[in-house]
């Protein structure tokens, strides 16, 4: 009987809140850029987080530059230099574990249907305990990305919006962008916004996930089998 409790008890803790997919427009950015100076038109490009310092572009750690409760979502806009073209950012996008958020677990990625954007992903993420005969607290997100500017052989600016879709209600909200502009051949400028409202979900988590994806976008290797029949820039790379 006990057994029998605490087994209704966990269900009731894994159950699902209302579908919520995402009703905005997916390809258009939500950031808001710098607009250079009259003074700076000529000068090398920069980006919002991403600055020339001492004659070359620093950026180790990402920058926090806002947070914020609305509504009661946390939310968090950051951004720095990513020392990688974005043609290989691009493909490193198509990397499974680009969403393989921290504290969760990836249960499938999968390339999604909708037409509006250029590739649209689908994500299954579970968390919490393993337990025989007890569903994992769980929930799905959508990933869109569009290029806004440039072409496949030598893109220009890239914009990736996820938003938790379906699933657990212990994550109320869940959206967030983030875009990747070419300021040279080697240098990206990266700019992220995170909003989430959920159980034990604090500012720090927030803006935890733009550290991680920070780093992800900087460390994890690219993937080329969406792109490869696009026929993208490869110099020196090899698709898979």
């Amino acid at each position: 009987m006990l057994l029998w409790v605490v087994s209704v008890l966990l269900l009731a803790a894994c159950g699902n809140g209302p579908p919520t997919p995402f009703v905005g427009d997916p390809t258009a950015p939500s950031l808001e850029a710098e607009k250079p100076t009259e003074s700076a038109v000529d000068a090398p490009e920069e980006g919002p987080y991403c600055k020339i310092v001492g004659g070359k572009y620093t950026s180790s750690q990402p920058v926090i530059a806002l947070t914020g409760k609305s509504n009661g979502n946390f939310w968090a806009q950051g951004g720095g230099c990513i020392e990688r073209p974005l043609y290989e950012l691009w493909a490193v996008t198509h990397n499974p574990e680009i969403a393989a958020w921290n504290e969760s677990d990836l249960a499938a990625f999968s390339q999604g249907k909708d037409r509006r954007v250029d590739f649209h992903f689908e994500t299954h993420h579970e968390a919490g305990p393993k337990i025989p005969f007890i569903p994992r607290v769980n929930w799905k997100m959508d990933w869109f990305q569009t290029l806004t500017e440039g072409s496949v052989e030598h893109p220009s600016y890239l914009v990736v919006k996820y938003v938790k879709s379906e699933g657990t209600s212990h994550i109320g909200f869940w959206e967030g962008t983030f875009e990747l502009k070419a300021l040279t051949q080697s240098v990206t400028s990266f700019v992220m916004r995170n909003e989430i409202r959920g159980t034990r979900v604090d500012s720090e988590k927030s803006q935890g996930a733009i550290r991680d994806m920070y780093l992800r976008l900087k460390t994890l290797k690219p993937f080329w089998t969406y792109l490869a029949p696009l026929k993208p820039r490869q110099p020196g790379t090899e698709p898979e």
